[in-house]
């Protein structure tokens, strides 16, 4: 394995002269140092730098290569997010099986195994999208270049990133309900039953920055809150995408005073609604962990494990 640290610095170069990729702004090279470090004795680590590397050839012989750059964020954020588990707890990944579909780790709390299931979301749009933004920063680039060439010595060129506009005319980049509703659709396509068999298992859903909200995440997971600039009443994104039932009402931020702050009815029902065999959910964004857990009759060990790491919100658990 060569000095991955060294290709991805080339990589970001490379990047950076063609304008802007959104997957390859998450990498942080110190934390690459780390891995590289350690990687002698952490197998997660060293198969996550392996798979990290055979993306970065791709990518270095195609910086268009769009799926090997989005894999590159993926297998960093895997082993990030693996990195920060296991300073909070005696973490162990679960091996694959060729016969079913398993967790990805499994965590020893209080006597009792916990299980992890992380998921990492990307815009929507996928590959098309990120070409897209990386085109959309091309053409910025080069008219800048150019009216820096005529002689200004300042200019300005705006640029729009949409990371939940899946091209339909209707799109509305304020609409608290469609962040939910397109949050509950990905993850909802991520889950595969049989990875929830091994006992108690807990929903990891990493945003790796890739899909903003417009709430504060500690607004987010309130069902609802008082927004203090628009004074009015905002649903909680993530907690209407953990509970949320069809037909709730669901309300957005007026723009102005007198302005409806209704935002329709929710048309999909939350995670933890339609998915019971689910435990809990942590949110991963911007380098916090937020958690919502499901109150269960048997008092489960995953709300004790929540507690004692994250701050759970009361308005989560009293569901």
């Amino acid at each position: 394995m060569g000095c991955v640290r060294e290709k991805i610095s080339t990589l970001i170069q490379d990047i950076k002269g063609m304008g802007c990729n959104f997957p390859m702004l998450y990498i942080n090279l110190d934390f690459i140092d780390k891995m590289e470090v350690e990687m002698c004795v952490n197998d997660v680590f060293f198969r996550s730098l392996k798979d990290i590397e055979k993306h970065v050839d791709k990518s270095l012989k195609n910086i268009e290569d769009y799926a090997a750059l989005v894999e590159i964020k993926n297998k960093y954020s895997e082993a990030y997010i693996y990195s920060k588990l296991n300073s909070l707890l005696v973490l162990d990944k679960v091996p694959e099986n060729e016969a079913r579909k398993t967790p990805d780790y499994k965590a020893l709390f209080r006597g009792k195994n916990i299980y992890i299931e992380l998921k990492s979301l990307n815009m929507l749009g996928g590959n098309s999208k990120h070409k897209e933004i990386m085109h959309d920063a091309f053409e910025s680039k080069l008219y800048l270049e150019g009216e820096i060439s005529k002689g200004n010595s300042v200019a300005f060129k705006e640029g729009e990133i949409c990371p939940y506009d899946k091209g339909n005319a209707d799109y509305d980049p304020r609409s608290v309900r469609l962040v939910i509703e397109l949050l509950i659709e990905k993850i909802g396509n991520n889950i595969k039953n049989e990875q929830y068999s091994c006992g108690d298992t807990v929903l990891l859903i990493d945003f790796s920055d890739q899909l903003p909200i417009i709430s504060k995440p500690s607004d987010a997971l309130q069902q609802h809150y008082y927004d203090g600039d628009s004074k009015s009443q905002v649903s909680g994104e993530l907690w209407n995408v953990a509970f949320g039932r069809l037909n709730d009402a669901i309300y957005r931020a007026s723009k102005f005073e007198g302005e409806s702050n209704n935002d329709g009815l929710l048309e999909k029902q939350g995670v933890l609604i339609s998915y019971p065999f689910i435990k809990g959910i942590v949110f991963h964004y911007w380098g916090h962990f937020y958690s919502i857990a499901q109150m269960t009759r048997d008092n489960s060990p995953v709300i004790h494990l929540l507690e004692s790491l994250w701050d759970i919100f009361p308005e989560a658990l009293l569901r």
